[in-house]
């Protein structure tokens, strides 16, 4: 089997550096222009596309390690793949899932309880979140996060917030 790793042409400060492709899994295919997932008509199922991960390292040895933790994570099942997604779009995921069965009602209160949520940490990347951006939400929540009066620190501002995160941060 050839080397995954290839040796890049020096770049403008001179540095030589080394480049992997690792194949971390498939996802759906989805159309350009509308964003839904393509199916193969014969068999009624999403056609799949290959994801890829480049690892650029500025020597081999650190290359070659990369490389490896990703093969053993996979392998493992414990692999997850890097991305962009923030805050905010992964609570719009969690919203269209627990209200797909909801009432009006309980949709509008799930909106409105994540509302903060949104504001403070809305911007960020998930994959960036840590448990002390947690605890300065929790901390902003208590000291000034209530909107619809009351005064802050008061009743819900916490109750709500104790563990938004399952207990899935880490520091």
């Amino acid at each position: 089997m050839a080397d995954p790793i290839k040796k890049l042409p020096p770049n403008r400060r001179g540095q030589v550096r080394y480049r992997a492709v690792i194949d971390i899994g498939y996802e759906p295919q989805t159309d350009k222009a509308t964003g839904e997932v393509i199916t193969d008509p014969a068999t009624g199922q999403a056609k799949l596309k290959r994801k890829q991960l480049t690892i650029t390292k500025d020597t081999k040895t650190e290359a070659k390690n990369e490389l490896a933790r990703i093969r053993h994570q996979r392998s493992a099942g414990t692999y997850v793949a890097p991305t962009k997604m923030t805050v905010s779009a992964l609570l719009d995921l969690w919203l269209k899932s627990a209200t797909r069965d909801a009432e009006e009602a309980t949709a509008s209160n799930y909106d409105n309880a994540l509302r903060p949520v949104r504001k403070y940490l809305g911007h960020k990347p998930v994959q960036e979140l840590s448990e002390e951006d947690v605890e300065a939400f929790i901390d902003w929540m208590v000291t000034e996060g209530r909107q619809r009066g009351g005064k802050p620190g008061t009743g819900s501002a916490y109750g709500r917030y104790g563990s938004p995160s399952g207990g899935s941060v880490r520091r």
